[in-house]
């Protein structure tokens, strides 16, 4: 099973093999996904839909045999970036553009990682990994709420059309950014909705 912090992120994997969660190779020490095992001319995939524009960002590794066992992200089923052979834990960033017309036609980024072999040779852990996702949404909303606002640690989370989003509270006029008493709060959106594989 995959590990997401953020329940609105459901992801699926398949091919011919599903990736699984695992502890044992990671970049943030805990946990990370790992692709499936898959013979030659097979795939193993995981995704997830993103329904706002912002940037997407991730660590990856692969070990594989070079240039025809890769491991690659894609957007809308557009290739963004690709890794074959012994490449160490590499930080990703990718925009996911509001203008894209696959999402003004859908509302969704559908982001895929798929490692896939062509060649039947096992080279090194035959196996790519994905860990420590995040989201980044391109707007920066404030909001001013209404009704009762219980401040803890002066921090907050809410989800807003389908994107988890984390707040910091903040006020000028006041010694305490996180006095409880303060009506209403300005609440501004860090721009992090962090999801963790």
């Amino acid at each position: 099973m995959l590990d997401v912090d953020c329940d609105l992120w459901e992801f699926t994997t398949g091919g011919d093999a599903e990736w699984y969660g695992q502890v044992d190779i990671t970049h943030d020490g805990e946990d990370a996904a790992q692709s499936g095992a898959i013979e030659n001319n097979q795939e193993t995939w995981m995704e997830t839909v993103v329904y706002a524009p912002g940037d997407i960002s991730f660590w990856w590794k692969v070990d594989s045999e070079a240039v025809y066992a890769p491991l690659e992200f894609y957007v809308n089923d557009v290739l963004q970036h690709s890794i074959s052979g012994d490449v160490g834990w590499t930080q990703i960033t990718v925009e996911l553009d509001g203008e894209d017309q696959d999402f003004i036609d859908t509302g969704e980024f559908v982001l895929r990682w798929r490692y896939f072999k062509n060649r039947a040779y096992v080279i090194g852990m035959d196996a790519g990994w994905v860990d420590a996702l995040s989201f980044a949404p391109a707007d920066a909303l404030m909001v001013n709420p209404t009704g009762v606002w219980t401040v803890e640690a002066c921090s907050a989370s809410e989800t807003v059309e389908g994107v988890c989003r984390e707040y910091t509270i903040t006020n000028t006029d006041i010694a305490d950014p996180c006095d409880p008493d303060l009506t209403p709060p300005v609440i501004t959106l860090l721009g992090d909705a962090v999801v963790t594989i």
